[in-house]
């Protein structure tokens, strides 16, 4: 069963946790640190050859609360002059073609729909002898993404990857309970730090 680890990724490490509860009942108080799901994509089917993969990769962010994939501007009109982007028209019921905004971090942020085929790939697990993408690698899918038409500062990956027609369909989001270890802070992945691992696979 092919899976890859997924980076959790501690979104504002530097400052306090952006929730602290209190229950005045009991007098009790927590903390609860801001945590993402982090991941590299690689983009384009995935090739022939299982030795040799040069495809163009970019960090991306699992949102479970996007109903699609999003992708920055500059992002996809790199994949654009690659001939990687697949532009999609959102029609009315008259046929007629028509645009759309969508919500990102509280801005409204205009788009067209695009499918772009991506393949998530863990880069921080490497198996001796064997290249790290013949390893831990998820076979590439169509993914359905929104299209941002203007440069925007919100997202903190070129990439999101959302609920429904993409990287995660057919496939499990699995969360394991891991020891804590107290370790120097390492951005690429605190799962550890807070005893959790994040997996993504194939069913079966």
């Amino acid at each position: 069963m092919a899976r890859v680890r997924l980076r959790v990724d501690d979104f504002n490490p530097l400052a306090a946790p952006l929730f602290s509860l209190f229950d005045p009942r009991s007098g009790a108080a927590e903390q609860l640190p801001i945590l993402r799901l982090a991941t590299t994509v690689l983009f384009g089917p995935d090739p022939a050859s299982r030795l040799r993969d040069d495809r163009l990769e970019k960090g991306a962010l699992i949102d479970t609360g996007a109903w699609v994939s999003v992708v920055k501007k500059d992002t996809w009109e790199q994949l654009e002059s690659s001939g990687l982007v697949d532009h999609l028209e959102r029609r009315a019921a008259d046929q007629s073609v028509i645009g759309g905004t969508t919500s990102i971090g509280g801005q409204r942020l205009p788009f067209t729909f695009g499918r772009i085929w991506m393949a998530v790939i863990d880069t921080g697990v490497a198996t001796p002898g064997v290249l790290p993408r013949r390893a831990n690698r998820l076979p590439a899918v169509p993914v359905l993404c929104q299209l941002l038409q203007e440069e925007e500062t919100v997202l903190k990956r070129p990439i999101l990857l959302g609920l429904h027609r993409g990287v995660l369909d057919g496939r499990q989001l699995r969360r394991v309970p891991v020891p804590l270890q107290v370790t120097p802070h390492e951005r690429s992945d605190v799962g550890p730090r807070y005893g959790q691992q994040w997996w993504l696979q194939d069913e079966g």
